[in-house]
């Protein structure tokens, strides 16, 4: 009855009072090694970004309080558990993650550590997948998935990641910004990113944050003469 879901719940709250406490005084309590980096990347080049946890609110409030992770995300926007929404590999967690950012989850790369996580990823429909396998797990690499040991990889993260870029290349918000030859300006006043795509310095893209439209550089170079 009630009674014992109220006691079960104050069990689970001791249980993750004792993992915070414990948290705190481990030495390996810090963000992975290599993250910081690869965040700072992503955030530089303004690519959106949330995170969809298993941990209930009281948990990621800790993790933000003391990893400072609202230098990188905004805490608002998190998906976790909430008591309701299924676990995984249900792609529950990941659609509300993209909803709460307001992106595309087909547009989306998702980093995963478990194989019910790279289930749900894939159940999610998301565009690439991440593995981070730092357990040495015997994971396969498939279509759109990366496997890297962990994040100091960065210089594959960023080829991964571009490569994407590269064959969508131009993301913007309406034909008429191209046909008039006015992309640098109408992107400056809609808070979009130049991008230059490495390690072809030669490709120039504006990309922005809301996308209408996915078209080839060579067919917006066609429409604006170069």
């Amino acid at each position: 009855g009630f009674e014992e879901q109220l006691v079960g719940a104050n069990i689970g709250e001791e249980k993750e009072v004792i993992y915070r406490k414990m948290c705190l005084e481990s030495l390996d309590f810090k963000l992975a090694v290599g993250l910081v980096d690869f965040l700072d990347y992503l955030k530089e080049k303004g690519i959106d970004r949330n995170i969809a946890t298993a941990s209930a609110f009281p948990n990621v409030k800790f993790f933000f309080d003391h990893l400072d992770l609202d230098n990188w995300f905004d805490i608002n926007n998190v998906a976790y558990n909430d008591g309701i929404i299924p676990g995984k590999p249900d792609p529950s967690i990941f659609l509300l993650a993209a909803k709460n950012i307001n992106v595309d989850i087909q547009d989306s790369i998702i980093f995963e550590d478990s194989y019910s996580g790279i289930e749900a990823a894939k159940r999610a429909g998301a565009k690439k997948i991440v593995v981070v396998n730092s357990m040495n797990n015997n994971y396969v690499e498939q279509n759109n998935m990366l496997i890297i040991n962990d994040f100091r990889e960065i210089e594959k993260l960023i080829q991964f990641i571009n490569s994407w870029w590269k064959h969508n290349l131009c993301f913007f918000y309406l034909k008429n910004a191209i046909y008039k030859g006015n992309v640098k300006n109408y992107y400056k006043s809609n808070k979009c990113h130049y991008y230059t795509y490495k390690p072809n310095d030669s490709e120039n893209v504006y990309i922005c944050k809301n996308v209408n439209y996915i078209m080839s550089v060579n067919w917006i170079r066609k429409k604006i003469g170069h």
